[in-house]
């Protein structure tokens, strides 16, 4: 005020951002000066600031700024920098704009020099997520510590997911209801939910600059269980994925099941009568098919319920295939902890690459576009090498065991499905039916099952079983 006061200046208006730093142009206060001037320049001669830096610390903002106010006829004068619209003064201008953006790109290197030191040493120094707080230890170090209310939370979602029963909207609900609230108190979004599946810091993984480095916080969930995650975030398709997202659930076959004469998915809804009496009825919505124009829900149901018993494994065809599968595993098993040691080998190599990489970027040797290319083919290879490993068997692993119960559990399918929810039949479906079944009016047939149901039809005619050592598929005579 005083600088223009002593020069006659009126002062028609005041604009500031106090607390916001320069280095970008995005300011409340600066484009509410930069849309006056516009609009008023007829009644203004000059712009008035303290310094250049106080207008901008990045020199293409500060050129464009300057241009505007030029094209207006406004000058722009600095109380403490000898700017003005002399070749000198102007000279000045980009001088000072220049050292403003020097020192904010050297003060930028700085602060990502201690973070990425901050790191290095095992310690997070950004917001943390969810499941964590920010805190300051007694040295006065900023890292992170367990949010107790939540993290039980946070390893919930992993374990549940990882039974690959659920899908992510489950899991969400789930943990509203339980209480789990975002850092800003909200409820937790589908975004939010994959976000946390997909964070490799859940493992005690940090990364910057896409570089990973071990973190000294406490993991929230295994690396077998995240990995395993992951690879059912990679199992579901797009018609799966909206069927358990929108679901009717009165109609579990509904786009499931193909109409016999058309091949079309045939569609459900529920009739209503002269009475106002709902009926539910599957129907082809193919106007030129000659099928039938609707059937009962419980006639279809029911039909698919007989074809479920009539492909599934009975105990004899069952105890032949674990005899079988028994075998396959001794011998494997030697196979796969060599395959095991090998994947190693290659993750490490990967990772090795990885480093190299950075180093070249580093050191001027190739080009961003060409290294951001690169950095995502060798991370989607370390990825995919991680959840083989983790898939690995353990030692500890009883195959056996785990046969047994997978078998037991194929004797009772059919009445599995007919108590099942509408979410556990989708998977259900999805899991035996590799292509989906047609119907024929009345009877049910699919050209492609999961192999162990493809295999009683063979075994049905066969007589006493001779098992054949070449591999899990049976052989037998006649």
């Amino acid at each position: 005020m005083s600088h223009a006061d002593k020069r006659g200046i009126e002062i028609v208006a005041e604009f500031h951002d106090d607390g916001q730093s320069a280095k970008t142009a995005n300011r409340k206060g600066l484009q509410e000066m930069i849309k006056y001037c516009s609009v008023k320049s007829h009644r203004i001669d000059c712009v008035i600031v303290n310094k250049v830096d106080r207008l901008s610390r990045d020199v293409n903002d500060y050129t464009s700024i300057y241009a505007n106010f030029t094209k207006g006829g406004i000058s722009l004068i600095s109380t403490t920098e000898a700017i003005n619209n002399t070749s000198f003064g102007k000279c000045v201008g980009n001088i000072m704009a220049t050292f403003a953006q020097l020192d904010n790109d050297m003060r930028s290197e700085r602060v990502t020099a201690g973070m990425k030191k901050c790191i290095e040493s095992g310690r997070w120094p950004f917001m943390a997520p969810i499941g964590y707080t920010n805190f300051i230890d007694t040295t006065g170090k900023k890292t992170i510590i367990v949010d107790k209310a939540k993290a039980s939370s946070v390893t919930y979602i992993f374990n549940e997911f990882a039974k690959g029963v659920y899908t992510e909207e489950e899991i969400r609900q789930r943990v509203n209801v339980q209480g789990l609230r975002s850092n800003k108190g909200k409820e937790i979004s589908s975004q939010m939910i994959h976000k946390i599946l997909v964070e490799r810091f859940y493992i005690g993984s940090m990364t910057m600059n896409g570089i990973d480095y071990q973190g000294t916080h406490q993991p929230l969930t295994t690396a077998i269980t995240f990995y395993k995650c992951q690879k059912f975030l990679r199992k579901y398709d797009k018609s799966t994925v909206m069927a358990l997202s929108n679901p009717d659930e009165s109609f579990p076959l509904r786009n499931f099941v193909l109409c016999g004469r058309c091949g079309r998915p045939l569609t459900a809804a529920f009739s209503t009568s002269h009475t106002g009496r709902k009926f539910p009825y599957y129907r082809c919505y193919n106007k030129l098919c000659t099928a039938p124009k609707s059937m009962p829900k419980e006639k279809l149901e029911n039909d698919f319920f007989e074809y479920l018993k009539e492909i599934t494994p009975d105990k004899r065809y069952l105890k032949v295939i674990r005899h079988m599968a028994l075998e396959v595993w001794e011998k494997k098993y030697k196979e796969i902890n060599k395959t095991t040691e090998q994947i190693a080998k290659e993750s490490e190599q990967l990772k090795l690459e990885k480093r190299k990489l950075f180093d070249m970027l580093g050191r001027g040797l190739i080009d961003e576009n060409d290294f951001k290319e690169q950095l995502e083919v060798i991370k989607s290879a370390i990825e995919e090498k991680e959840i083989h490993l983790n898939e690995a068997p353990k030692e500890n692993y009883n195959f056996e065991e785990a046969l047994d119960l997978c078998f037991n559990f194929f004797l009772t399918v059919p009445d599995y499905w007919k108590g099942a929810t509408y979410n556990q039949k989708i998977k259900l479906q999805g899991s035996i039916f590799s292509k989906k079944p047609s119907y024929q009016y009345p009877s049910f047939e699919t050209p492609n099952f999961s192999l162990i149901f493809q295999q009683k039809r063979g075994f049905a005619s066969a007589n006493p079983p001779v098992v054949a050592r070449r591999g899990i598929e049976p052989l037998f005579h006649g």
